[in-house]
């Protein structure tokens, strides 16, 4: 509506994409606040009274546990910016093939970081109630719904390309995004179980952990893509395979600190 100026809304362009992003955030902020208080959760949990009190050292509990949490999406963010901006060293071509994709990983993003969040909500859960022989289970569960939902959801770009490419009148790149397509689906699916290990992780409470597993995976994701494009140009499809590498390393890092680290009670 505010983009295209619909339904008497005025015409932004793209500034309307960022106006609409706004409102949402700001919505959202008044659900939960609504929310909250149809529930009486703010009087359940006597949030009037600790919003009063300014708790110098809960706050720097906080803190302490908040900040890796907060780099780790910095990191995150910036990192697609990098690759897209590599990607326009390429062509312009690869990088419309790019954004395509990139847009059509929302449908994949829906029931990865889903689930992600609800299985890092039943760790946290489980870990406090100390049943620790409850949460590996679970965690299978949330993968097996992870990866089912992920692959119905971004098989439409393996059965039928030119369909999505039509939406986005980019027919002409059909060739090219195959080869992306083909590359990007099994890392989705490889993130659908893999990203389940990290919100395990992150569910612990071990935000530093999860910070430094993040920047190992971000530091050799980069240093390929590097490789890849100013180094040794590859096709477009090939320099996507980063996206594995770098899900590849976040599972297997993740797996590994719970299968060996402190956490490794959950699997006996």
């Amino acid at each position: 509506l505010l983009i295209f100026g619909n339904l008497g809304f005025p015409e932004l362009g793209l500034a309307g994409a960022a106006w609409a992003s706004s409102l949402a955030e700001g919505m959202a902020l008044i659900f939960a606040i609504f929310f909250i208080i149809n529930k009486r959760y703010h009087l359940t949990y006597y949030l009037k009274e600790k919003f009063k009190i300014l708790d110098f050292k809960n706050s720097s509990e906080l803190i302490n546990l908040s900040y890796p949490v907060a780099i780790t999406q910095i990191i995150s963010l910036s990192t697609w910016m990098a690759f897209f901006i590599m990607v326009e060293h390429i062509g312009t071509d690869e990088l419309k093939v790019s954004h395509i994709t990139r847009n059509m990983l929302f449908l994949a993003f829906i029931a990865i970081f889903g689930l992600n969040r609800t299985a890092k909500t039943y760790v946290s859960t489980l870990a406090a109630e100390n049943r620790l022989k409850d949460i590996l289970p679970t965690m299978k569960k949330m993968m097996v719904m992870s990866f089912i939902g992920v692959f119905i959801l971004t098989s439409i770009l393996w059965i039928s390309p030119q369909t999505i490419l039509s939406l986005f009148k980019a027919e002409e790149l059909t060739e090219m995004a195959k080869g992306v397509f083909l590359v990007i689906v099994p890392s989705m699916l490889l993130f659908s179980v893999g990203g389940i290990f990290f919100s395990a992780v992150d569910g612990f409470g071990d935000t530093k952990v999860t910070m430094v597993i993040e920047i190992i995976a971000i530091i050799i994701y980069m240093l390929i893509l590097y490789y890849l494009v100013e180094v040794n140009r590859q096709p477009i499809h090939i320099v996507w395979i980063v996206d594995f590498i770098y899900f590849s390393i976040l599972g297997a890092l993740s797996f590994l600190y719970l299968k060996l680290g402190k956490r490794k009670l959950i699997f006996e």
